[in-house]
């Protein structure tokens, strides 16, 4: 079945009567970097994490190329992960894949719409990578280390930025 049927039936059967977890308190959660089983990675470092994220073309060492997943610009978790990974607010984010287009540089980031769904999509698709929530891991895809760190370790890099709602 063709990829883009396969996503559009997980995002269907999830989406009928499921409440996504995209609002939300998630505040100095970690961020778990997961990837599909097929990349046959275990860790990343932080730079390699930005070149897949800026859609430098990378291969994991199966062979396969990797594809990164991102949620909806604007989404806290998102933002969160830009910022940690990419060292950029959203707007400089904005600028940048405009920039990207404009140069014709622009390699396509896929977006999930739905925390429930990135992880069940990540699994399925070979090469797949993006990041969640360590509370809504669920075992589905391979969980990474960041530069050494297991996700939720003390010293694990990529947290949501701890704030108090005023």
């Amino acid at each position: 079945m063709p990829l883009l049927i396969q996503i559009l039936v997980v995002t269907l059967t999830l989406l009928l009567g499921v409440k996504d977890a995209n609002a939300g308190d998630h505040n100095d959660e970690a961020l778990c970097v997961i990837a599909s089983e097929t990349t046959k990675l275990s860790s990343v470092s932080h730079s390699l994490l930005r070149d897949i994220f800026i859609a430098n073309p990378n291969n994991a060492p199966s062979g396969v190329r990797i594809r990164p997943f991102n949620l909806p610009a604007g989404n806290s978790i998102r933002v969160a992960f830009d910022r940690a990974v990419l060292n950029m607010s959203p707007e400089e984010a904005g600028r940048f894949w405009v920039d990207q287009k404009i140069r014709g540089n622009a390699r396509s980031i896929r977006t999930i719409p739905s925390l429930l769904l990135l992880e069940k999509v990540i699994a399925k698709i070979p090469g797949a990578i993006s990041y969640i929530p360590l509370k809504y891991y669920r075992g589905k895809a391979a969980l990474l280390t960041v530069d050494k760190y297991k996700c939720g370790q003390p010293g694990y890099p990529l947290r949501m930025p701890n704030t108090k709602a005023p």
